[in-house]
């Protein structure tokens, strides 16, 4: 129930920010860095922390969540895997210029990093600036073409700037890929 009242709330707040534009609310988290993050990427204790970060999540706990982040990126601050999570938990407080440091951080150590990128868009969303939102959101794509979260935070910033073309693209896009957000994302953004 508490994590229905968190989306419901943040929700609300993106629709405020971005004037009544409203927007699916779609940052990367802690479980979806498991599969991007760590690519490849991961060093030994990685898996470790990951996972002791993501129960921290499931739970709700952000607060505690960000405290292991802060523990983890001052013992390692050259991990770019570290900065994402501490960008991630400052995310889900709303902390949005420490998210903002914290993605920037993690894509300046490893600039092959999708889910930093997406989240990096969805910040410069949530803050109003679909410009900056776009540039992250291709750059997301660019290295991982088939990432449909980076795919709806696109078509949302696109949304925002009024581009049904790019709106629709996006949609073609999550259709093939992820049929059932490209469902979602059509009744958000009436496209079909």
């Amino acid at each position: 129930m508490r994590r229905i009242a968190l989306t419901v709330v943040v929700l609300t707040v993106c629709a405020v920010a971005l004037q009544g534009c409203f927007f699916i609310y779609i940052p990367g988290s802690v479980i979806e860095s498991v599969g991007n993050a760590l690519s490849g990427k991961s060093r030994p204790g990685d898996a470790d922390k990951i996972a002791q970060l993501t129960a921290l999540e499931k739970a709700t706990k952000f607060e505690d969540m960000l405290a292991y982040a802060q523990q983890w990126t001052a013992a390692e601050p050259d991990n770019a895997t570290a900065w994402y999570v501490q960008g991630v938990a400052f995310m889900r407080l709303s902390r949005d210029a420490e998210a903002i440091a914290s993605n920037r951080q993690a894509v300046g150590l490893r600039d092959v990093f999708p889910a930093a990128w997406n989240n990096l868009g969805f910040l410069a969303l949530r803050q109003g600036d679909a410009n900056e939102a776009i540039a992250a959101c291709q750059k997301a794509l660019s290295q991982q073409p088939e990432y449909a979260l980076a795919w709806v935070n696109l078509g949302a910033a696109y949304n925002y700037k009024g581009d049904r073309d790019k709106v629709i693209d996006a949609y073609r896009h999550l259709q093939r890929i992820d049929p059932a957000r490209a469902e979602a994302f059509s009744k958000q953004f009436r496209v079909s």
